[in-house]
């Protein structure tokens, strides 16, 4: 992929500097070589006796897969309800020696455990949602779900949830499988929106506290497991609450840290430039050299998918940690700029009717509301790939002016027509006059030589589907 580097944030490093900024969690990356993750599991292989089912695996598991990076776990002390499984989303403090992490303890905490209220079908093919204790819960077909579909969830039935809070009252699951004991105990994990007269996580659900509990908690930091009694529509009676940690709290050894969620409490420069935010509950900050890849700074908002890196420090001895990103990937790998075609219940279209990109309940839409969108609108659309349609997970109101944009990953080459497609619409590289790899300067040959299925292209133009410039990001 691209990478961009972020510049004019001088006072980012001035505000770092004033809070001791430089001190870096257990000596840093030159110490112990721990490092601490948070991610989706995205595969996983049992020991090696060839006799276990492949759907799961035990905390003695041979491998996990999380964010591309193999972590063995045959030594790991593990805390979690379940054995973990491809889809949840897991917290590891690993070694790494040379590139081979082997993992020394990890935890499973979910979204939340508790009754389904009621479903909300989507017409996109295999995406949904329904409501579970106040808040929206969408999946499409990458959630792990084992078989469970919408027809499934009837009104109390009791479901566990782990994926990527919107930091609001949406959940993207990642993993959802029916669950039991909803009646004797609920659980919930979630942002703290509101401290008084009442408790309240994700603005959506009521905290009673416990009898004693008087820790201090703040508003749009602390992040918190709550268990305990349910009553609908949106209220726990709590017998327990505990602050998740953040990642340099869970081994004083962690120097470099690995996050993968959603973005939320975005703070911003007077320009709109963002300066810091959370995912999955771990705070993280900028740098003038912070790197990006499949997007820029300016396009980090609350809702948008990304992975951070980098180290973990704090302001002081006692203070917060933080993950100072050195890299920022933006999972919604797909980007539009473009005037809408068509809108219909659930999709809009886009090029003459050539692109179709889903709308669900878990679509974040910014400075318009999705009644008004309609044919002429300009939009910047953020995506993720399905079996189906990509499924817009930001819409915002955008000047097209007289440039349009497409990234996507490209399908379909044939290298002897010059041809190829993205999201199913054929691009004509023959009729492109300008091609770059990297910011260098490439002939036509030379870029149909070097793409191949899946790599992600950047279309450039005055009236999409016409394009001027094709670039392959690296």
């Amino acid at each position: 992929m691209r990478t961009e580097i972020l510049i004019g944030l001088p006072l980012l490093a001035v505000l770092l500097a004033a809070c001791g900024g430089d001190q870096v969690a257990g000596g840093g990356t030159g110490g112990t070589g721990m490092v601490a993750v948070r991610g989706q599991v995205a595969s996983s292989t049992p020991k090696a006796t060839g006799v276990q089912a492949l759907a799961g695996v035990s905390a003695g598991a041979q491998n996990i897969v999380i964010n591309g990076i193999t972590y063995d776990m045959s030594n790991a002390s593990y805390t979690g309800a379940r054995d973990i499984n491809p889809g949840m989303v897991v917290t590891l403090v690993a070694s790494n020696n040379a590139g081979t992490r082997a993992v020394q303890s990890a935890f499973y905490v979910g979204e939340l455990k508790g009754p389904v209220d009621h479903v909300v079908k989507d017409s996109a093919a295999a995406a949904g949602s329904f409501i579970a204790m106040g808040h929206t819960v969408f999946w499409d077909d990458r959630t792990q779900r084992n078989h469970l579909v919408l027809e499934d969830l009837a009104p109390q039935s009791c479901v566990e949830v782990s994926g990527f809070s919107m930091g609001d009252k949406r959940i993207h699951a990642t993993y959802v499988v029916a669950a039991s004991d909803c009646d004797a105990e609920v659980e919930v994990m979630g942002f703290v929106t509101e401290t008084t007269p009442q408790l309240q996580l994700n603005t959506v659900l009521t905290v009673v506290r416990p009898a004693g509990f008087d820790e201090v908690l703040k508003e749009g930091v602390d992040v918190v497991t709550v268990k305990g009694a349910f009553t609908a529509p949106a209220s726990v009676e709590a017998t327990s609450i505990e602050k998740l940690k953040s990642l340099g709290e869970l081994d004083h050894r962690a120097g470099e840290a690995e996050v993968e969620g959603l973005v939320s409490g975005v703070q911003a420069f007077g320009d709109g430039t963002p300066v810091s935010f959370f995912v999955a509950g771990q705070p993280v900050r900028l740098t003038s050299s912070t790197e990006y890849s499949g997007g820029m700074a300016q396009q980090i908002t609350n809702g948008v998918h990304l992975e951070a890196e980098g180290p973990l420090k704090r302001a002081y001895d006692a203070g917060a940690y933080y993950l100072e990103a050195t890299e920022i990937e933006f999972k919604d790998e797909i980007e539009i700029v473009a005037q809408v075609e068509s809108v219909a219940a659930d999709a809009l279209t886009f090029f003459g009717g050539a692109m179709t990109i889903d709308v669900t309940a878990a679509t974040r839409f910014e400075g318009i509301d999705r009644t008004a969108i309609a044919h002429g609108t300009c939009l910047e659309v953020r995506a993720r790939r399905t079996s189906g349609n990509a499924v817009a997970t930001q819409a915002k109101q955008e000047g097209c002016e007289d440039e349009v944009k497409l990234r996507g990953p490209a399908t379909d080459i044939d290298r002897a027509s010059g041809t190829f497609q993205i999201l199913g619409m054929p691009v004509n590289a023959n009729a492109i006059e300008e091609f770059e790899y990297d910011d260098r300067p490439l002939s036509r040959d030379q870029f149909l030589d070097l793409l191949s299925a899946g790599d992600l292209v950047e279309l450039e133009g005055s009236a999409g589907p016409n394009w001027d410039k094709a670039e392959l990001d690296d």
